[in-house]
């Protein structure tokens, strides 16, 4: 999955391949690229969007045609619309965006915030499956986040368990469709670090 840090080396060299193409190449500050910052922030827009900052100068487009929303990079606003217009780059940050997101939710533990298919790209590359609800501490020994019963109650006990950024200190708790995302995905935390991505399956 593409990252911001990946789109920002992208878009870097695209500019000095352009400026290169069309002047000598002893004569472009490559320096001023070395900082290139793209990020996306929901506080200002909600529409899908993506900020790019070129040394002092920054701009803020829509993901869907690269329209400028607002700000400016001078000379260098053609080049970066000449990239987005790239095969794959819309893709790819689309793709970049959206790790964000998700890393984001998960640390903040705003689950709530992910779509569909955010999840669905989460628990592409592993997740463990469950087949029926489940006490929280029978969930927590068949995912192997504890070790047994015990082990199980001591967490929930010490308030070290959560189940989509929700506390349980109940240990029989009897997990029910409400307490799913999309009514089939779980995010387990146990402790500060350790996650596991669960699936039900009917």
């Amino acid at each position: 999955m593409a990252t911001y840090k990946d789109m920002e080396d992208s878009l870097r060299n695209f500019i000095i391949q352009e400026q290169s193409d069309a002047h000598n190449v002893k004569s472009i500050n490559t320096a001023k690229y070395n900082n290139i910052k793209i990020w996306m922030d929901l506080t200002k827009y909600v529409q899908p969007h993506f900020f790019i900052r070129i040394s002092i100068s920054q701009a803020v487009f829509a993901l869907n045609d690269c329209s400028k929303l607002n700000g400016g990079l001078g000379y260098e606003e053609r080049f970066v619309i000449k990239w987005f217009g790239r095969m794959g780059i819309k893709e790819k940050l689309t793709e970049a965006i959206e790790a964000k997101n998700i890393s984001e939710a998960l640390f903040k533990e705003e689950f709530s915030s992910l779509t569909k298919e955010n999840i669905e790209e989460l628990y592409s590359s592993y997740s463990l499956t469950i087949h029926s609800d489940l006490k929280v501490e029978d969930l927590l020994i068949e995912i192997k986040a504890a070790s047994s019963k015990r082990e199980a109650r001591e967490f929930i006990k010490n308030n070290a368990v959560s189940i989509n950024g929700k506390k349980y200190n109940d240990a029989n708790y009897v997990l029910n469709e409400q307490d799913y995302l999309y009514s089939k995905y779980l995010i387990v935390k146990r402790g500060k670090k350790n996650y596991y991505l669960v699936k039900k399956e009917s």
